[in-house]
């Protein structure tokens, strides 16, 4: 548990800590700078302490989020990322590239109302854990928890490149992003090579859609609804 007092925890401060299983981070913290946890290979539980009870989010509080923050803990399982105090604009994470890449066993993501844009290659290969005790092989390995859920908001405008890039979803998830009235870009590869993707449901707005590059590329995606 860090203390409640800290407000900035600085580039690289506990990266590559292999043994580092739980971190509560304060309600008060206000920067997270680049690769602060990156490569802690048995971080499983990271969230906050309201009161008694534990939640698996970052801090509200957060002013400054960096790059690559949380990549690579293969262990996460669960991280909410909540609306920031002061983040009228719902940006904050726009230039935090890469804030869950790698984190392959993350199956629980919700991402809440307010937020509007979600960074690149923020989740990319999550859910892709396997479970090769049978097969002894990856590629026809289960996937352990079947795969990863992604709660969107109603608020999201912009989904940035690679963000979900290469995430095992459940089996045959549909994307509803129907009741997001403000969505208005789907960058590059924002779902390229997404596994168990088999619809989009969009909104039916008057602003036009921006698709980037290759966004939903080497998908099953069969069918697409407005």
């Amino acid at each position: 548990t860090l203390f409640r007092s800290i407000k900035k925890i600085g580039k690289e401060a506990f990266s590559g800590c292999k043994n580092l299983k739980t971190i509560y981070l304060p309600n008060g913290l206000e920067e997270l700078h680049e690769h602060a946890f990156v490569n802690c290979d048995s971080l499983n539980v990271l969230g906050i302490m309201d009161g008694d009870t534990f939640k698996a989010e970052l801090p509200s509080s957060l002013k400054l989020v960096g790059q690559q923050v949380f990549a690579n803990d293969v262990k996460l399982v669960e991280i909410t990322i909540p609306a920031f105090d002061g983040d009228t604009d719902g940006d904050l994470l726009k230039s935090s590239t890469g804030l869950f890449y790698g984190c392959t066993g993350l199956v629980n993501i919700t991402i809440s109302e307010g937020i509007s844009v979600i960074p690149d290659s923020a989740f990319t290969l999550a859910g892709t854990v396997y479970d090769e005790s049978e097969t002894g092989d990856e590629e026809n390995g289960t996937a352990i928890g079947g795969g990863a859920t992604v709660y969107f908001p109603k608020s999201l405008s912009r989904i940035m490149a690679k963000a979900f890039s290469k995430v095992r979803f459940l089996p045959n998830t549909t994307l509803d992003f129907s009741q997001m009235k403000s969505l208005a870009n789907i960058d590059s590869e924002a779902f390229m090579g997404a596994h168990n993707l088999t619809r989009v449901l969009l909104p039916d707005v008057t602003n036009t859609i921006s698709f980037g590059n290759y966004a939903f590329a080497q998908t099953y995606i069969n069918r697409m609804y407005v």
